[in-house]
């Protein structure tokens, strides 16, 4: 049913099927090496694009890295400017409440300044008031004086005698001749101009200034009654009853500014006489009849008068409230202007204000002030002079000296053995002997006083100086005392003054050995921190500039010619450059002096 295909027939092959096989082969193996370099190629893409891929997975990183930095800066940002929105809130409502307050403050304080001057108005109206009563009483009191003024002499001889009195009383004060009225003496003192106000009115604040301490009243308080018996206390109480009882009437319009009276056990007695005179002096001064200059010779009677220590001091205290308050006093005491043997002083300051005068103008008195001047001068140097070892009259007398001095140099010449035996008291104390000599310095500053101290050869600060015991034992502050008045000599007058330091005694050690043991000493007390360190420090400085000015006036290798002593001068020099650079430059100076070697003469 099936025809049966013949197989077929084998074709017989060209005769060029080789050359084309051949042709073939070379085009497999050229498209094998194709292929080969193309799967390198393929190979060499995929390396590459395995790159790209981690290229790009390292931005997409840096990418989320950054956003996520972006997003916490932003919100950080967000933060704070929340918190500063916050905190200025705060602060706008902060401020909102102060400027409430101040306005309630000025407020209140419009308020009150309405009200004080309202205070002040009705104050102003009242000091009126009571200026004009005052006037009223002050006019019927001159008038009241005027009228019932008792002479001295009446009353004296209106009251009865006792025996016992004439036992009790002291004597008069005999007549002397400062107060004694002399026609031909009469002089033109020159005092402060007072326009606005009168002598009187003048003498009043005289009087209340002096009336601020209990001084003046010891010396009115004389006697006590119960210190008196039988007839005689009977007999000072009548007869002192007119006196008092002007002196009252006198006094009244100032009773408001008195002090309390001093206890009557704290109160000395003063001698009777005194105190009567002093009485009818302010009953003369407060009516305008004198002026303050007559209260000099009263407080020189106080001041040679045998009375009590605590009366003393009160006369003392007086003398000086009347001297730095009273213009007038001071220019009646003044030396006179062409005088040669004092230097004047243009003022006087204490406690920082100028006592200096104002516009003078002429008022006459009977005083001879010559004659006063020395005479309380007298008084004064006798005080110190009987006084030496009781420092509580000693602190007093100087600071009234030392007011004095400034005004007037008559006769100081007295002063100055007193005020040596101050310094050399074993009993004085070291204020009282640093201010003996200041003073001492002071009246030194007059070259007569200065020859004729040195004429006297009293040179007890130098013999202190040059004593080591005497020296030890003084007091820091009465040390650099002596430095500065050593000091003070030489700088003042030159040549001859250092001539008179360093000739004194001369076989006796130098006067440069106890200056280097003085600094020695504040060297170490400054070293080990002491309590008085800042005052060792200006002994330091002193004796430095001491050691400096001697320089120019002696050799120092001849000074300290041990080697022991030229250490010590050689170590506070060094000690000196060091720690005080103000005085660096003087101390390399020595320094290079000391080093020097010393000329050899043939």
């Amino acid at each position: 049913m099936y025809r049966q295909v013949p197989p077929p027939a084998v074709q017989a092959f060209p005769h060029d099927v080789h050359g084309e096989m051949a042709r073939m082969r070379e085009a497999i193996a050229r498209l094998t090496q194709e292929k080969g370099q193309a799967e390198e190629m393929v190979g060499l893409l995929n390396i590459k694009l395995d790159a790209y891929n981690e290229e790009l997975f390292d931005a997409k990183s840096n990418v989320a890295v950054i956003e996520a930095e972006a997003n916490y800066r932003c919100q950080q940002n967000e933060l704070a400017t929340s918190q500063k929105v916050a905190s200025l809130t705060s602060q706008v409502a902060f401020l909102r409440e102060q400027i409430a307050t101040s306005e309630r403050a000025h407020t209140r304080l419009r308020k009150e300044l309405e009200s004080a001057q309202t205070s002040m108005l009705v104050e102003q109206k009242r000091l009126t008031a009571e200026k004009k009563l005052l006037e009223t009483k002050k006019r019927q009191l001159h008038e009241m004086s005027s009228s019932q003024a008792v002479p001295l002499s009446q009353v004296a001889s209106q009251r009865p005698f006792y025996p016992s009195q004439q036992l009790r009383t002291p004597p008069p004060r005999p007549q002397s001749p400062v107060v004694a009225p002399r026609s031909s003496a009469t002089i033109a003192v020159q005092t402060e101009a007072i326009t606005t106000t009168s002598l009187s009115h003048e003498n009043a604040e005289l009087v209340h200034n002096l009336l601020q301490g209990a001084a003046l009243l010891t010396l009115l308080n004389h006697v006590s009654s119960s210190g008196l018996e039988g007839p005689e206390a009977e007999t000072l109480t009548h007869h002192d009853a007119p006196r008092d009882s002007e002196f009252s009437q006198l006094m009244q319009p100032f009773s408001q500014w008195f002090p309390p009276p001093p206890s009557p056990t704290v109160v000395k007695l003063a001698p009777l006489a005194l105190a009567q005179q002093l009485y009818t002096t302010l009953s003369q001064l407060l009516a305008g009849k004198s002026t303050s200059v007559h209260l000099i010779p009263l407080l020189t009677d106080y001041l040679l008068a045998d009375i009590e220590h605590s009366v003393l001091t009160s006369a003392l205290q007086v003398l000086f409230g009347l001297l730095h308050a009273s213009t007038r006093v001071r220019e009646a005491l003044r030396d006179p202007p062409l005088s040669s043997s004092t230097q004047g002083i243009a003022r006087i300051l204490l406690r920082g204000k100028p006592l200096a005068p104002s516009t003078p103008e002429t008022f006459p008195t009977t005083l001879d002030m010559s004659v006063v001047r020395a005479k309380c001068m007298h008084a004064l140097t006798r005080v110190l002079k009987h006084h030496v070892h009781q420092p509580a009259v000693l602190a007093h007398g100087l600071a009234v000296v030392s007011l004095w001095i400034r005004i007037s140099r008559q006769g100081a010449e007295s002063l100055l053995p007193v005020l040596q035996d101050i310094v050399g008291s074993p009993k004085s104390t070291s204020h009282v002997q640093v201010r003996a000599l200041s003073l001492l310095m002071q009246l030194l500053q007059t070259e007569s006083l200065f020859q004729i101290w040195r004429r006297q050869k009293q040179w007890l600060p130098l013999l202190l100086l040059k004593s080591p015991v005497k020296l030890s034992a003084l007091h820091v502050t009465v040390q650099l005392a002596l430095l500065q008045f050593v000091d003070f000599v030489m700088m003042t007058y030159g040549l001859p003054g250092a001539t008179c330091i360093l000739s004194h005694q001369p076989d006796e050690a130098s006067i440069v050995q106890p200056i280097i043991r003085l600094m020695e000493t504040a060297i170490t007390h400054i070293q080990d921190d002491h309590d008085d360190a800042a005052m060792q420090l200006q002994l330091l400085r002193a004796g430095f500039q001491l050691i400096s000015a001697l320089e120019q006036y002696v050799e120092l290798k001849s000074q300290v010619r041990e080697p022991k002593q030229q250490a010590a001068l050689f170590n506070i020099l060094h000690y000196v450059q060091r720690e005080l650079p103000r005085d660096a430059v003087t101390a390399m100076a020595l320094i290079s002096v000391l080093q020097a070697p010393t000329p050899v003469t043939s």
